[in-house]
């Protein structure tokens, strides 16, 4: 005794391939990429991440192209170790590669990062320059350490939830 396939089970037979004409693209022609003309751009980049996602654009608040060398672009970012780690991964290259080429008329870049000094400040004061960068210690007290509880978001959780440090910390 045999099993019959329903019909709305079966493959139908597939529909012939229309053929096409290929269509041809125009290459497109961009500008040779300077170093200034990213940074430049950098800002353009930072304020259309804004509307990409919070963690992208609190990364480069605090990160800033560093130097370009043929298609490679390095950018500096002086963020949390996890974030760092983040930012080889497509969640964070692929929106960051997408800006950079909408902010540079189509100009395709690679990517590298080098992780930021937090407690020092960059030596560029520009309008590139990281949002945040720590202010430099006054002279005599030693170099400037700030603490995870001084962070807002820290002093916040511990107001909502109710919990306090201690002298010696947690």
């Amino acid at each position: 005794m045999g099993y019959e396939v329903p019909p709305e089970f079966t493959r139908k037979a597939a529909a012939p391939a229309v053929a096409t004409a290929p269509v041809a693209t125009a290459p497109v022609a961009t500008a040779e990429v300077t170093f200034e003309t990213v940074l430049h751009a950098w800002d353009k980049v930072r304020e259309a991440a804004k509307q990409r996602g919070a963690s992208l654009s609190r990364t480069l608040e605090r990160s800033r192209p560093k130097a370009l060398n043929g298609r490679r672009l390095t950018i500096e970012a002086s963020v949390a170790s996890f974030l760092f780690s983040q930012l080889e991964t497509p969640a964070f290259r692929d929106p960051l590669s997408e800006l950079l080429k909408e902010a540079l008329g189509g100009a395709t870049l690679e990517l590298s990062f080098e992780r930021g000094t937090a407690t020092a400040p960059l030596s560029d004061s520009g309008p590139h320059a990281v949002a945040g960068a720590a202010a430099p210690a006054p002279s005599g007290s030693g170099p400037a350490v700030r603490s995870v509880y001084d962070e807002p978001i820290v002093k916040h959780a511990q107001r909502v939830l109710g919990s306090q440090s201690t002298t010696s910390g947690w």
